[in-house]
């Protein structure tokens, strides 16, 4: 009788562990964001650059917001969720993301540049998430006077 019980009891543990895993796996899935960095300026595209002009639906919304003429698309990184969570991103030479999951609704996002935090934003994941939605941290362009920098997150398209 002794051994029936061991064995019964060693299945359950197994069983609640194979079912944790389970949950763990699925959950691991997590959140997956798009990340912009975006300049904006009232310049031409400089020659010999690899910028990529904004599309136009996000170009859009932020000319209703912002003054410039011209947004060009510096670089665009996906970043998954828990798989990068508080893990430094690099979005050009000098900029790099990180993303932590702060809780099931909320995500703490850090901006460096040059090794130093330019920014930090704590925002409701639901509303990023929603398609159309944008988070959009921004500052100085310190090389270029009248120009700017922005972060554009939003909820990445579900084929990346």
């Amino acid at each position: 009788m002794p051994i029936f019980i061991r064995f019964r009891t060693l299945s359950c543990a197994l069983l609640l562990g194979i079912l944790w895993a389970a949950m763990f796996v699925e959950g691991a899935e997590g959140k997956k964001f798009h990340s912009q960095l975006v300049w904006c300026t009232d310049k031409a595209k400089p020659e010999g650059q690899k910028l990529s002009p904004l599309d136009a639906k996000l170009e859009g919304k932020v000319k209703k917001i912002f003054k410039w003429k011209n947004y060009f698309e510096i670089s665009r990184k996906i970043i998954d969720l828990p798989k990068d969570d508080g893990n430094r991103i690099r979005i050009s030479n000098r900029y790099e993301v990180v993303i932590r999951e702060m809780d099931a609704e909320q995500i703490e996002v850090e901006l460096y540049g040059d090794k130093k935090l330019t920014g930090k934003v704590v925002e409701r994941t639901g509303p990023i998430l929603n398609k159309g939605e944008h988070l959009v941290i921004g500052g100085d362009d310190q090389d270029n006077d009248g120009d700017a920098w922005l972060l554009v997150i939003s909820a990445a398209p579900q084929s990346e």
